[in-house]
């Protein structure tokens, strides 16, 4: 087993920085989107490797942990969840794919959340909380600090949407969380100031949303400065929806209008930053991909990288980038867990990174990949 060291990000904040790229595609650029983490993690290191699963909660802080909590695993076709809550410490510089820098995140005081799988999380503005949404839950809020160690929850008094990948954001300029389709079946979206009972609702936009979604993804773009949601599968029926729309606290709901080969019909995922970029996952054919689109914000233009090895072909995992790395953890399959991460490089060159290669790295961070329904 070999070790590789992992290039860290040179760039001050705000600047563009480059990525690896075949020699025939032009330069990607990216932007660092956000400042480097105030909380503290604990020291010790993981005593074995985490379980491999599917489709947990998943969230990542600037360039410095991937967290991940619940999820469930496969045994033939038992499916049983798994009560873990671990970070990847993205700012290790030295490690190998088959011995990742997993860290335990402990409880020292409230109650942890009941064990599940298809709710979300995010991250808090000041970087010191995680937001837990989980409708499945008679406590569908909770927040764990991270400093401190300890869990708060209460409970919403909504007819909250009862189904599996329902998506929360962080408004990264007034730390307000957002929860599209999270009440009335996927018609309300919930709103939360952090710290406050108040739940207010707002309307889910029918003229460019026509059916109600799940399991799309909803992030923060501070190149935008606004929420951008894309894909996702009706709640009712099988039908996808290949669409980008973006939610501004100010200005509300519309439609962004783009050109190139777009994923199409796409569940999951996340984004942020000037470029999205989505990988892997599967449509409504059930089949699942090792494919990475790349959308450029200012141009809002899709391109088409190459593909990695199709035995890395991923869907509902959790995801990162760091340095100049992308990362991917968990389910392969319906059926099938992967033990290891993978190591994809330069986001447009596909090269997957193993033990055996030298670690591929793509500059700048990007917790942006595609995910779809077991």
């Amino acid at each position: 087993m070999s070790n590789f060291k992992i290039r860290r990000h040179k760039y001050p904040l705000g600047k563009q920085c480059p990525v690896t790229t075949r020699s025939s595609s032009p330069l990607v650029q990216l932007f660092l989107i956000a400042v480097a983490t105030s909380a503290i993690l604990p020291n010790p290191a993981l005593a074995q490797t985490p379980v491999p699963v599917c489709c947990m909660a998943t969230a990542i802080s600037d360039d410095s942990y991937l967290y991940i909590q619940g999820g469930f695993t496969t045994t033939a076709t038992l499916r049983t969840a798994v009560p873990q809550f671990v970070a990847l410490d993205l700012a290790v510089e030295i490690w190998s794919t088959s011995s990742p820098p997993w860290k335990w995140l402990p409880s020292i005081g409230g109650t942890p959340p009941p064990t599940s799988t298809w709710h979300s999380m995010a991250v808090s503005k000041d970087r010191g909380n995680l937001f837990i949404w989980d409708p499945f839950q008679t406590n569908a809020w909770w927040t764990y600090n991270i400093g401190a160690r300890y869990w708060t929850s209460y409970y919403i008094p909504l007819n909250v949407t009862m189904q599996p990948g329902i998506r929360s954001g962080v408004d990264m300029n007034t730390g307000i969380v957002f929860i599209p389709g999270g009440a009335d079946n996927g018609t309300q979206m919930i709103m939360n100031t952090p710290g406050n009972s108040s739940v207010p609702l707002t309307l889910m936009p029918t003229t460019i949303l026509p059916a109600p979604v799940v399991r799309a993804s909803f992030v923060w773009s501070t190149y935008r400065n606004s929420f951008l949601h894309y894909g996702g599968q009706s709640i009712a029926g099988n039908i996808s929806n290949p669409n980008l729309i973006e939610f501004s606290p100010t200005a509300g709901w519309q439609a962004v209008n783009t050109t190139g080969p777009s994923p199409g019909d796409v569940s999951g995922h996340s984004y942020n930053g000037t470029k999205m970029i989505v990988f892997g996952g599967a449509g409504l054919n059930g089949v699942t991909n090792a494919d990475i689109h790349i959308l450029d914000m200012p141009t809002r233009e899709w391109t088409l990288g190459k593909s990695a090895n199709a035995t890395h072909a991923r869907r509902n995992m959790a995801c990162a980038t760091s340095g100049d790395s992308f990362v991917a953890w968990g389910v392969v399959s319906r059926t099938r867990m992967a033990p290891r991460l993978s190591m994809i490089s330069g986001i447009t060159n596909g090269q997957t990174c193993s033990d055996a290669t030298p670690r591929c790295r793509c500059q700048c961070p990007q917790n942006r990949v595609r995910q779809s329904a077991p």
